[in-house]
């Protein structure tokens, strides 16, 4: 589980290595694709060699696509999407998800990019989701 950029982490990590992992949790993780992330974040070098090739090759996107067989039959892992602010930019990785036959849960809330406001709208939502995804 992960929050902001630790959404994004522990999606990547997840769609890398879904070996790894019974659930997966992003909560308001910035799913953008490189131009989203130019225009969000501005031309400062804040990803390794500040390139569209290295960015869009560690994106979940690319991996979620590269290993969606894997995924599939990993049948007891799910996946838990919580998007606020960040809700236009995972468009794009909903979509994959559901053209790769990918089950996922995804919830949007009504909430400023701020953990206390994300969290007090899906604590209980998330409580459930690691009961029955741990047993």
């Amino acid at each position: 589980m992960g929050w902001s950029a630790g959404g994004f982490g522990a999606m990547n990590f997840f769609s890398q290595h879904p070996e790894l992992f019974k659930a997966i949790i992003s909560l308001d993780g910035p799913m953008m694709s490189w131009e989203e992330f130019i225009a969000f974040q501005g031309e400062r070098p804040r990803i390794v060699n500040n390139s569209d090739y290295y960015y869009e090759n560690a994106s979940p996107n690319r991996w979620i696509v590269r290993n969606s067989n894997a995924i599939k039959e990993k049948q007891d892992t799910t996946i838990f999407l919580v998007a606020a602010f960040m809700a236009k930019y995972h468009q794009n990785l909903l979509s994959i998800f559901e053209e790769q036959e990918i089950p996922f849960k995804y919830k949007e809330l009504n909430c400023p990019h701020e953990f206390g406001c994300v969290f007090s709208e899906i604590s209980e939502d998330l409580i459930v989701f690691l009961s029955k995804a741990l047993k």
